[in-house]
Formats: C-alpha cells, sequence, structure tokens
C-alpha cells in the first residue's frame, strides 16, 4: 500500500512578537526565521518520520525552492512528482507570540498552479486502498477528489485553512476528515452537536476532530466514540503541531495500527513538537515518540 500527500509546499517567514499586531498597530518583532513549511510538506514529514514511506506531490517556484528539495530529500521524502513552475514557492507570513500561539497570512503562489496534468500523473502512481492525503491550500481540489475516488483510493481530507464552507468540493468521496473544533462547525454547519450533525451528513466517513489543548476525538458510525487528552506541556510555539498530529495518525494507519494506536501516536508526536521552534524542523522522529511513550508507561506503572 502506498501513501501519498498532494498539497502544499511554502517558505515560512516566522516572526516572534510579543503579541499579535492589530489594524494600525505596528508590532517589533525580536527574532525572524525563514524555515520549509506548508501543509503538504509538514504532513509528508510527520508522515515519514512516524515511519511510513511517502510520496509528495505539489507544485513550487523554480527560482525558490532549493531548501525545499533539500529538506524533503534529507526526510526521505520522495519528490519525484513536485513540479518546478515560473511563479514564486507559496509562503507565509507567521507571527508567534509569547504563549505559543500562532497567526498565519498565506500566499498561494506555485501551489495555485496544480492542474489536471500533475492530478492524473500522481494519481496514475497510486492504485485501488491507497492512500491519499490532501489538504485546502492547493488549486483543483475538486478534480484531484473526483479522480482519487473513481479510482478507489482513500481520501484523507485536512479541510484547513477553511473560512466557509466549500460547496464546490465532493466531500461526500471523503473516507478521513482531519478537522479542528472550527472546522467541524463550519463542515457541520451547526454550533451545537457538532458531531452527530457530521455522521448524518457525511456517514460512511471517519472524523478525527483536534480541539487543542484538551484533546482529540475521533468519531464514526462503525465505532465508539475514542477521545484522547492532551499531554501537559510547555508550548513554545504551536505551528506545526496539527501537521505533525495528522501525519502521526496517517502513519501509523497506513502500518495498520488500530484506531487507539494511532490516537496516542499522533498525541505524543503533537506534544513533542510544541515544545519546539518551527514546524518542518519541530517534527519528531518516530524513536524520539516511542522514548516518549515508554516513559509514560513507566511513569504510569510506578504510580499505579
Amino acid at each position: 500500500m502506498k501513501t501519498m500527500v498532494m498539497g502544499s509546499l511554502n517558505i515560512d517567514h516566522v516572526y516572534r512578537v510579543a503579541h499579535f499586531t492589530q489594524p494600525g498597530v505596528t508590532v517589533r518583532s525580536c527574532a525572524l526565521d525563514t524555515v520549509c513549511g506548508g501543509k503538504g510538506l509538514n504532513q509528508s514529514i510527520a508522515i515519514q518520520n512516524g515511519g511510513t514511506d511517502v510520496l509528495l506531490a505539489g507544485c513550487v517556484g523554480k527560482a525558490d525552492s532549493d531548501q525545499l528539495f533539500a529538506l524533503l530529500h534529507s526526510k526521505g521524502v520522495d519528490t519525484h512528482l513536485i513540479a518546478r513552475k515560473d511563479l514564486p514557492t507559496g509562503h507565509t507570513v507567521i507571527q508567534v507570540n509569547d504563549a505559543g500561539e500562532n497567526s498565519i497570512l498565506l500566499c498561494g503562489g506555485a501551489n495555485d498552479a496544480v492542474d489536471d496534468a500533475l492530478i492524473d500523473r500522481a494519481l496514475a502512481e497510486l492504485n485501488p486502498a491507497d492512500l491519499l492525503v490532501m489538504q485546502n491550500e492547493i488549486a483543483q481540489m475538486p478534480s484531484l477528489m473526483t479522480k482519487a475516488h473513481a479510482k478507489g483510493i482513500r481520501l484523507v481530507f485536512n479541510a484547513s485553512p477553511l473560512e466557509s464552507m466549500p460547496d464546490s468540493l465532493p466531500l461526500d468521496k471523503v473516507d478521513l476528515f482531519f478537522l479542528n473544533e472550527h472546522e467541524a462547525k463550519v463542515l457541520a454547519r451547526t454550533e451545537a452537536h457538532v458531531e452527530s450533525a457530521l455522521l448524518r451528513q457525511y456517514p460512511e466517513a471517519k472524523f478525527v476532530i483536534t480541539c487543542g489543548a484538551r484533546g482529540a476525538a475521533v468519531v464514526a458510525h462503525s465505532r465508539q466514540r475514542l477521545w484522547a487528552d492532551a499531554l501537559k506541556v510547555l508550548a513554545v510555539d504551536t505551528t506545526g503541531a496539527g501537521d505533525t498530529f495528522l501525519g502521526y495518525f496517517v502513519s501509523r494507519m497506513a502500518s495498520g495500527s488500530t484506531d487507539e494506536e494511532c490516537l496516542r501516536y499522533a498525541t505524543q508526536a503533537a506534544a513533542l513538537c510544541v515544545q519546539r521552534h518551527g514546524a518542518a524542523p519541530a517534527i519528531p522522529l518516530l524513536a524520539e515518540v516511542k522514548r516518549a511513550l515508554a516513559g509514560q508507561q513507566m511513569s504510569t506503572e510506578l504510580n499505579a
């Protein structure tokens, strides 16, 4: 079984600030880092770090993407489906405050150049029951979902960024959704009984819903609701936490783990990520996650 991510690749400009800027207010940054990012890139690295080989498909600029390829190659991600375009690579401006929270401004750049030719070339390498992970940061998403579903590929959709209900997307074709609380409410079209509403609208799908510092749930008609508390750690930067969580969940899923195991690994990986600065550079290795989980188990046994 193959696992592919088709998504965004960005150059992130990360500014450390005491507090987020407001309209008409200038805020001095105490530090600036320029790093590799994009949800497609971050999630592919998290999947690879989690122990599953992954292919990444997408678009970057010809002139400004060398550092992206260098990072991906160093992590072992297959990049032969990344197309170079005569456009700037997508980029973000990220504010990170003293509480570790982030505020992100996104410019699509080459991510908006994904076309049917690239989609067809990428999907030709997948077979029925293979995994395709997607986000909401590239062009031609309706075509990608429709074609992949027609081929019997299992669709994993991270509905981020999401400002309003994406009516153009054939969401009934998605097998597994990754949503934060806000995205779950938008897709459910309600503020109350959100999980029940999602299951009524998409009865064949499974949902992983992240609830920030509280934890995460796995919800589906076919199983009892699962919940995992978030680990209590000192967060310094939450920028890549969601991508790390998704990547580890998918990586463990691809290896045949149960939902309980997927949730446990994803929760631990995200906890390690938020204790580090940056997005892609903060994604932990599988050995680190296993050591942390073993330490938790030992602590539990000693306190039992």
